[in-house]
């Protein structure tokens, strides 16, 4: 059983490795609700040191994707280690998938390979809602003995009225008592205000002991007249009086192009005490929370007043079709020789393919730059682009030597023609801009769709125009509250997005 839970761990782990980058970005562009994302809380860790910066920016950081493309022909991935000893590659388990359409997975097959062959281990299946919004994946795993699926756990999400997510959770079956039991159980609740902009957000855990959940923390969200975010507390809860404390504090100001400028973060001891600040943010990508530098300042503690040290700074560059990180370059400030100097980089490399095929993460140390964690996948494919085989090396940083880990072997139907991705313009002409009571989209010689999101996610607005009708097509926003919206054009080899003031 323990041997079988384990290889369930890392099934689930892999499986973000294999996943399309297209289908994947499609799919948190449905789901997902835009909420507003701490900047100050990822980036100021308390102890940087030398962790991977990998690790303490999690929702910056994107997953990195082996292929891009069609994930429907998708058929099954053979996961095959490497045998030291033997000097062979092994078959581990085998994933098979079937899809609903070109990018959302129906049911996924998971078998262990038994010295002989392969045999039923789990199986996940996906269910969605009338907006094609995930509301449910159950998993189900193989019993041997009466030859049949059993039920394991289920992740379930609810949405409002409005699209907002209002619940994620995860239960576990209880098979002796016949119901859905939460011993690994954990869920996050969302309140929103009456512009559907969320303005608190709290996690909890499932006490089994008690048959209660209990709090873990909770963020509050302010917003100023447009409806950007203006602040987030945090909040962690304390058993002993039974309610929740101020843990930190974020507040954020922004320039004239809308973006967030500055983060300034702050302690609770009693009162709000400044901590530090962020400046130099430079965003290029919205949804994604993507930018290409910052800076990050220290408060003085032994000055009667507020003053400013430089401590850390970044510079990140990203794939221009993929949107993932390309690379990472980190130092930080010696404040005694008044230089700045080197602390973490990370590189990812991509073939034409839009395979990963290296990635590494190094911190500097005694002068010199030393690979804590390293990839590389060698990757064969067929004369559509898409991978047959990769082969994955990885670095063992204990005695400096590439290994191999791990071989994936791919099965797709046949097909005799393949989706070749183009490079898409990024923003979408929209004019007015910020506009106050109608904006206009030029339409050209395509047929187009247009959807309007607010600022916490909720679609606005959607159309269908088609050139041969006209050839602006005009928005009347004079109902809709102030503040920003995302507007995105899609057409035959479009995909633009912009971001709308209303004012």
């Amino acid at each position: 059983m323990k041997t079988r839970l384990f290889l369930f761990m890392l099934i689930a782990t892999l499986i973000t490795v294999v996943e399309s980058g297209s289908a994947k970005a499609a799919t948190n562009i449905k789901n997902q609700t835009y909420l507003a994302k701490g900047m100050g809380k990822l980036l100021a860790s308390k102890n940087r040191n030398h962790e991977p910066e990998a690790n303490r920016i999690g929702d910056i950081r994107q997953t990195s994707t082996l292929c891009k493309g069609n994930q429907s022909d998708l058929r099954s991935i053979v996961f095959q280690s490497f045998d030291e000893q033997n000097q062979i590659w092994k078959n581990d388990f085998r994933q098979m998938f079937v899809f609903i359409n070109d990018t959302l997975e129906k049911e996924i097959y998971t078998d262990f390979f038994d010295e002989t062959d392969f045999f039923p281990y789990s199986k996940t299946v996906i269910s969605y809602d009338e907006y094609w919004r995930e509301s449910e994946q159950m998993v189900y795993m193989w019993e041997d003995f009466t030859e049949t699926w059993q039920i394991f756990e289920k992740v379930i999400t609810l949405y409002s009225s409005n699209g907002q997510i209002t619940m994620n959770a995860t239960l576990s079956w209880d098979d002796s008592a016949m119901r859905w039991d939460t011993i690994f159980g954990n869920r996050t609740d969302f309140v929103y205000n009456h512009l559907q902009l969320p303005i608190q957000q709290t996690s909890s855990y499932y006490d089994y002991f008690q048959s209660i959940w209990r709090p873990i923390d909770q963020f509050d969200f302010e917003y100023d007249f447009q409806g950007r975010c203006s602040a987030m507390t945090v909040k962690y809860w304390d058993d002993f009086v039974q309610t929740f404390m101020y843990e930190a504090k974020e507040e954020y100001s922004f320039n004239s192009n809308n973006e967030w400028e500055e983060v300034l973060i702050y302690g609770w001891d009693e009162e709000w005490i400044t901590v530090s600040k962020i400046t130099d943010l430079n965003w290029f990508n919205f949804e994604e929370r993507q930018f290409s530098s910052y800076l990050k300042w220290d408060s003085d503690p032994w000055t009667p007043y507020v003053s400013w040290e430089m401590s850390y700074r970044g510079t990140y560059n990203y794939h221009p079709d993929l949107h993932v990180l390309a690379s990472a370059y980190e130092e930080y400030f010696d404040i005694f020789d008044e230089v700045w100097v080197p602390s973490f980089r990370e590189t990812n490399l991509f073939n034409e393919s839009f395979m990963l095929i290296k990635t590494t993460q190094e911190v500097f140390e005694f002068d010199s730059w030393h690979i804590i964690f390293g990839q590389i996948f060698n990757g064969k494919f067929d004369q559509h682009g898409r991978p047959i085989e990769v082969e994955t090396i990885v670095f063992d940083p204990d005695n400096s030597i590439w290994n191999k880990w791990m071989k994936l072997i791919f099965e797709f139907e046949n097909i005799t023609t393949i989706k070749v991705p183009v490079n898409k313009t990024e923003i979408a002409v929209v004019f007015p801009n910020p506009a106050s009571q109608m904006f206009s989209v030029p339409v050209a010689e395509n047929d187009l769709q247009i959807t309007v999101y607010n600022i916490a996610g909720s679609l606005i607005f959607q159309d269908n125009i088609y050139s041969n009708e006209v050839s602006v097509r005009n928005i009347d926003i004079t109902s809709w509250p102030n503040g920003l919206y995302i507007v995105k054009v899609m057409g035959k080899n479009i995909d633009k997005v912009a971001k709308l003031i209303k004012n």
